[in-house]
């Protein structure tokens, strides 16, 4: 019926140069869920990891008087551990925690003029995100192609 989050953020920004970094702290404080079915009962929602720290490293640079623009992204994102439900593939389900995950993705792209040229790698390191049977990695995910804008 009701569910109470309280989470705390930080965040880190710094730049130098063509290089970005920025951090991203989340804590989750306090996660009730209110159940009237269960008879007004308050439980711990276990399926949500407690911290969550994201970064990103980022380098743009601008060449030929800004008419070519080239830019790389490493982004990740580490989850502490979790529960989710896993299939015993008979109809029933049962709890299984879930280990830490370290999730890299990386991204390459270049503009000229009216056309972004691009290249993304997502989740490089999928195999480690759970050995349990019944849950399953989200997978390595690769993305290429060509961006063109009709219109500047």
């Amino acid at each position: 019926d009701e569910e109470i989050r309280d989470l705390l953020h930080l965040s880190l920004f710094l730049g130098l140069g063509n290089w970005r970094l920025s951090l991203f702290h989340t804590y989750l404080l306090n996660d009730k869920i209110r159940d009237d079915v269960r008879v007004g009962t308050v439980d711990w929602n276990w399926r949500l990891p407690g911290r969550v720290h994201q970064g990103q490293l980022a380098w743009h640079r601008s060449l030929l008087d800004g008419k070519l623009d080239a830019r790389t992204r490493w982004n990740w994102e580490w989850f502490s551990t979790r529960y989710v439900y896993a299939s015993e593939l008979n109809g029933f389900s049962r709890t299984v925690k879930l280990d830490e995950y370290l999730v890299l993705d990386f991204t390459a792209s270049m503009r000229v003029k009216t056309f972004l040229l691009y290249f993304r790698a997502m989740n490089f390191n999928h195999d480690r995100y759970a050995t349990e049977p019944g849950v399953h990695p989200p997978g390595v995910n690769f993305r290429f192609g060509i961006d063109w804008r009709l219109w500047n």
